[in-house]
């Protein structure tokens, strides 16, 4: 294709998140809709994007580098937003006990029995079995101070099928 062949239209394929309207302000913000294709404006448009998922706390989504564009002017992104696991949280639960001996008290973490389901852990951060993952702080926090003494993340990983899953370590206060 000509390096002269003009941007007439902007696809991203494999995007749940980003709405229609949302890609095409980001395409004529960037300079790359109408114009002839530029490799720098191509990355810059692709880094705006990247920038706005990583913003939004889309963390696990990937988007691939832009190819120039088809010779009918149609330039095609692909994203990849990993989505929730059908159980999206696994949680652990601790209690801290106290331990005295020779005039010492010593607290530690135990392992407990815990009463809140992961189920209602998951959707109070929002995150729903077959949706695009969506890690967002305010709802740790949210979650951290209404329900939980502590909460700790204990890593994100990807199921069988490829979806994510969260493994939360958490401390319910005793008078729950």
């Amino acid at each position: 294709i000509s390096s002269t062949s003009k941007t007439r239209q902007v696809e991203v394929v494999g995007n749940v998140a980003l709405s229609r309207s949302f890609v095409l302000a980001k395409a004529r913000r960037t300079g790359i809709l109408g114009a002839p294709f530029d490799r720098a404006t191509a990355d810059k448009f692709t880094s705006s994007l990247r920038l706005w998922y990583s913003n939004e706390g889309y963390n696990c989504a990937q988007v691939i580098p832009v190819e120039e564009p088809s010779g009918d002017g149609r330039l095609t992104v692909y994203v990849n937003e990993p989505l929730c696991a059908d159980e999206p949280v696994s949680v652990t639960y601790f209690n801290w006990a106290e331990r005295k001996g020779n005039g010492t008290t010593e607290r530690r973490l135990v392992p407990a029995k815990g009463k809140t389901r992961p189920s209602t852990v998951a959707y109070a951060l929002g995150l729903r079995p077959g949706q695009p993952f969506r890690w967002r702080q305010d709802n740790v926090k949210r979650l951290k101070n209404r329900v939980f003494s502590d909460l700790a993340l204990r890593n994100m990983s990807l199921t069988k099928d490829g979806r994510v899953q969260v493994a939360l370590e958490v401390i319910e206060p005793k008078s729950f």
